[in-house]
């Protein structure tokens, strides 16, 4: 800050004055410190000029926010807290929308970029105090509060004499020289300086104050335009989003009434195929049950007739054997039978031999020629 507002005084003479400036302010500053110099010398010498505030308590309500803040954001688990993560943030004990954004550089003095939470918290306390309006009285309660804020934010203040501070207080009580915290301590820093070694660029330093005071309310107002364009984009994005999804599901439902509807028609077709099926293997087995029947039935009485034929086998097999039985007595009596024929025939023989013989030898008996033999005797 320092930096930034050194260039542009440079450039102007040292021996230009307030007047041809066109700032009377610091005039007006000044004067208005003699009057407070005045009143701020009243005490005792042996007492101190200011006596800072003693800050109130933290108040519960903030401290719970702000935990939930850390919860939130993600902070508490990495152990830190960046710029970033205020930039969607929302505390109660704020006054404005733009505000969250700034917290960060407000509480980050050295620029490090991130904060732990010990530093955040206390940082916080710091400024905005226990009360949760503490920011919103610091842009509206009195001229002589804010200084004494002012007062108690800056301990480098305490070696400058009082005549100093109060013109300070006084350019700071100017409502275009609205700065947050770190800037009024570079500032203060800067004010020091010139005062010390060139008084007469005061002035110029108060003007350039006021413009780029301006030109940051026109970029905040940039700013706000352009977050209610992007607001803008993103609802008309979520719309149209939301709109494609409504869509998405349409056509998705759509297509599953379509594939359900085809699923119910091959599904009854399928029905209708396996009924037919169903009837004809009924049929079939209906037909198999039958004929197993008259199967049974035929087995049954093929049954019954095996057991007449082996009724009538067992009757033939016994006449067999009875005939049998009789066939070989018959044979026995046919076999002696044959042994007395042969017997018979063996002794007719015999006899047919023996008898010319006989006949030969007996006189008046012999054998005549023509004679035949037959049983009794010659003829």
């Amino acid at each position: 800050m320092c930096s930034a507002v050194q260039c542009p005084l440079t450039s102007l003479s040292p021996g230009q004055s307030t007047m041809e400036s066109g700032q009377r302010v610091p005039r007006k500053g000044r004067k208005l410190g003699s009057s407070r110099r005045r009143q701020m010398r009243e005490p005792a010498d042996g007492q101190d000029a200011s006596v800072a505030p003693e800050p109130e308590s933290w108040s519960s309500e903030s401290a719970a926010e702000l935990q939930g803040f850390f919860q939130d954001c993600g902070a508490k688990e990495r152990g830190f807290v960046t710029r970033e993560d205020l930039v969607v943030a929302k505390f109660s004990f704020l006054g404005s929308k733009e505000e969250p954004g700034m917290i960060f550089d407000w509480v980050d003095v050295e620029r490090k970029g991130r904060l732990s939470l010990e530093e955040f918290s206390s940082g916080l306390k710091n400024i905005f105090g226990s009360s949760p309006s503490t920011h919103r009285l610091h842009r509206r309660r009195p001229q002589s509060s804010k200084r004494g804020s002012v007062a108690t934010s800056f301990p480098v203040q305490e070696e400058a004499d009082t005549e100093e501070k109060e013109a300070f207080f006084a350019f700071m009580e100017q409502p275009a020289a609205s700065h947050s915290l770190p800037e009024q301590a570079e500032i203060w820093q800067l004010w020091r300086k010139l005062q010390q070694e060139e008084p007469q660029l005061a002035g110029n330093l108060e003007g350039f104050l006021a413009k780029m005071n301006s030109r940051l309310q026109e970029a905040r107002t940039e700013k706000e335009v352009l977050e209610l364009t992007l607001r803008k984009r993103d609802s008309d994005h979520h719309r149209a989003v939301q709109q494609l999804y409504e869509e998405m599901e349409q056509q998705i439902r759509q297509e599953k009434q379509q594939l359900q509807a085809e699923s119910d028609s091959r599904g009854l077709a399928l029905s209708s195929q396996m009924q037919e099926v169903l009837e004809a293997k009924e049929r079939a087995v209906q037909c198999l049950t039958e004929g197993q029947k008259e199967l049974e039935a035929q087995l049954h009485h093929l049954s019954g007739t095996h057991q007449e034929a082996s009724s009538e086998n067992q009757q033939l097999r016994e006449a067999q054997r009875d005939l049998a039985g009789r066939l070989e007595e018959v044979q026995g009596q046919l076999q002696v039978t044959r042994g007395h024929l042969n017997a018979t025939k063996g002794h007719v023989s015999w006899q047919m031999e023996e008898e010319p013989r006989q006949v030969a030898a007996t006189p008046g008996l012999g054998w005549r020629p023509g004679a035949s033999w037959k049983r009794g005797g010659w003829l």
